[in-house]
């Protein structure tokens, strides 16, 4: 026989187990229970734990204009564009090492005295080097001037550079390279500088970035562009305070400011290829016009007559019949 002493124990340790499991339960999100409308950047909005980055990041390959309607991308760009300024202002976090993001965030005295130099090697985070080794294929320069203009402000700066796989989809590709179909962001890569809110621009000692690729065929140009959050209705790609340097295997900017960078890869047409489109196209409209208007006299020759000169006809034919 069960006393009631016996029962009273497991009846108290009862609630205490269902809000073991409720806590355990909320503490960490489940990514199956992601909601539907992650993409249109609300959701997520000044969230940066992982679980939401890699919840955003899904939008990277979601946000095909032709075939996820749910997608805004104003709010995720703005959302990462934003998530640099939160690490330099406000997380202590040194280093962010995800497979669609690496991010190194290091603290720098505004009256260092020699150039600082970072490694970008894809699948790595960023890595200061020195400036006596052996340069990397793809790195970046910040001059030491850089960091002279900040003196004013602060002792020391917090700078955060990040490289971002923006993957294949429509975030980040700007109006200009939708329309372009051709066009496109060298191997999907951005590559983030930033000191939190301040804006630097108009240095007179551009910083350096290099960007190794394969060799690309003659008709490609390559041009190095920001992010410029003020163009368009929700950002585009501009080469305002930008250089290019191109090289076979490795093309080089130095731009005057502190932003989202990448280079972009373009298709030009050579003038003979130009002009045998033009022709083809020319000849293509006039043989269609042709078709059209043979088209239309065949129709008008075919066409049966009307109901009433049908009838008109028969009126004729029988006309003898009745008066003879």
């Amino acid at each position: 026989m069960v006393t009631p002493g016996a029962l009273r124990v497991p009846l108290l340790v009862l609630p205490l187990l269902l809000a073991s499991g409720q806590k355990n339960s909320t503490s960490e999100p489940n990514i199956s229970e992601l909601p539907r409308k992650v993409c249109l950047g609300i959701i997520n909005m000044d969230l940066y734990e992982t679980f939401y980055l890699r919840s955003t990041a899904k939008c990277f390959t979601k946000c095909k204009q032709s075939k996820y309607k749910s997608c805004d991308l104003g709010n995720l760009q703005r959302y990462w564009v934003d998530y640099e300024t939160h690490l330099v202002e406000e997380s202590m976090t040194e280093t962010v090492d995800l497979s669609f993001l690496k991010t190194s965030v290091k603290n720098f005295s505004t009256n260092i005295s020699e150039d600082v130099h970072f490694s970008l090697t894809p699948s790595q985070l960023p890595r200061q080097v020195m400036e006596d080794e052996q340069k990397p294929a793809d790195r970046v320069r910040l001059p030491r001037s850089l960091f002279a203009t900040l003196q004013g402000s602060r002792a020391t700066v917090r700078l955060a550079i990040s490289v971002l796989d923006i993957g294949p989809g429509d975030l980040f590709k700007g109006p200009q390279l939708s329309l372009e179909d051709s066009g496109s962001v060298l191997n999907n890569r951005l590559v983030g500088l930033s000191v939190g809110r301040m804006r630097v621009t108009g240095l007179a000692e551009p910083l350096e970035i290099a960007f190794s690729h394969q060799p690309q065929p003659p008709n490609m140009t390559l041009t190095c562009v920001f992010w410029d959050v003020a163009k368009g209705p929700t950002g585009d790609w501009s080469s305002e305070g930008c250089s290019t340097e191109p090289g076979a295997k490795q093309t080089v900017c130095h731009c005057d400011h502190l932003t989202f960078f990448a280079l972009l890869l373009r298709p030009v047409l050579d003038k003979d290829t130009a002009q045998t489109l033009t022709r083809i196209s020319q000849a293509g409209c006039g043989a269609s016009m042709i078709f059209l208007a043979f088209t239309i006299i065949l129709y008008t020759a075919l066409r049966p007559a009307s109901p009433n000169g049908h009838r008109h006809w028969d009126c004729q034919q029988l006309w003898p019949l009745h008066h003879p």
